[in-house]
């Protein structure tokens, strides 16, 4: 009598023999996924990989799937180019090798969901150390330039992905309903103002941005603002492309010193009564003058003035100032995310 050794089976995600349902259905239970629409999330992913949009790999032991890795593949185009300079290289893989050699195309992996159902043959260390290593091959073969994710909080996780080379953030989700605003007490300081959004110092705040984020505890993972030219598109995308919601420029405010913008908080309305707070910056030699903190609430009481009743947002736990800020004010900590990147040389 032979004996077959277990394995660990994997399978590119729109080709895997047995129905997703069963990870999904786990899913479902984690607090990552609470405040979701789950139906209609689950729907869109299933969609998705159907039209390839979505890919990724999935780990079975021949009864079972044990694991998936689930992705998108995201693309950064030098804005000096035209968008018809591309499409016509798309049709080349050699120039399109030669324009990632030369950073013009730069491409890299969005993984948004990690999950992996432990089983009595194999760890789950197991298990997702073959499926990352999977990914990382994938990706090194393909010349992406990094590997980025936002996953569920998983204390193991953490642990492989941190021994594969991966850099990762613990974030949190928070929630503030504007109407339990505390702390709101704040003191302008001489040869400083708090004005509404203005169209006029768009340039401002876009270097603004982008040099704040250069020192900040997680500027590894904030690809908007990597680049003057990233941080512009990302600006232009809050504020004229409406598909995730759009710049609340009514409770989006700029802090001036002697008339020249210093600091900036922005809220993108995402529905007809919620904000999600998008970004505050503060310029380097402005800090710790209570700028932040003046930003954010004169952003919260306007928004509360405009029927907003909630605002949610997300803060780095290792970035201890503002989430104590967050905390002091009234946000409530929801769940725990993973941001994380893997950059390749």
């Amino acid at each position: 009598m032979t004996y077959s050794k277990p394995i660990i089976n994997l399978q590119k995600i729109e080709n895997l023999e047995f129905p997703l349902k069963q990870i999904f259905d786990k899913l479902r239970k984690l607090d990552h996924y609470r405040y979701l629409d789950k139906d209609r999330f689950f729907s869109e992913v299933e969609n998705d990989i159907k039209r390839k949009i979505i890919k990724g790999w999935g780990a079975h032991n021949g009864k079972d799937i044990i694991g998936i890795i689930l992705y998108k593949i995201e693309t950064d185009k030098d804005s000096r180019f035209p968008q018809i300079f591309f499409k016509v290289i798309d049709k080349f893989i050699l120039i399109k090798k030669i324009m990632k050699h030369l950073s013009i195309v730069k491409e890299r992996i969005n993984i948004f969901l990690i999950y992996v159902n432990e089983d009595k043959e194999f760890s789950e260390d197991k298990i997702l150390y073959r499926l990352l290593i999977k990914i990382l091959d994938e990706a090194a073969d393909s010349h992406m330039s990094c590997i980025y994710y936002t996953i569920h909080f998983n204390e193991n996780y953490i642990k492989i992905l941190s021994e594969l080379g991966f850099k990762n953030f613990i974030r949190t989700k928070m929630k503030l309903k504007t109407q339990d605003i505390s702390n709101t007490s704040v003191h302008i300081p001489l040869d400083y103002s708090i004005i509404k959004w203005k169209d006029c110092y768009y340039n401002d705040i876009v270097h603004l941005l982008y040099n704040s984020n250069l020192n900040n505890i997680d500027s590894p993972i904030m690809f908007e603002f990597s680049s003057i030219r990233s941080t512009r598109r990302f600006l232009n995308n809050l504020i004229y492309h409406t598909k995730n919601g759009h710049l609340d420029i009514n409770s989006s405010f700029i802090a001036l010193k002697n008339k020249f913008p210093c600091g900036v908080v922005l809220l993108n309305r995402i529905q007809s009564d919620i904000d999600f707070l998008v970004y505050i910056a503060v310029d380097d030699e402005h800090r710790k003058k209570g700028l932040g903190k003046m930003l954010l609430i004169s952003s919260i009481l306007n928004a509360r003035d405009a029927i907003v009743k909630e605002i949610d947002a997300y803060v780095t736990n290792s970035n201890k100032h503002v989430y104590t800020m967050y905390m002091n004010i009234g946000f409530k900590p929801l769940f725990k995310i993973i941001n994380g990147v893997y950059i390749f040389d």
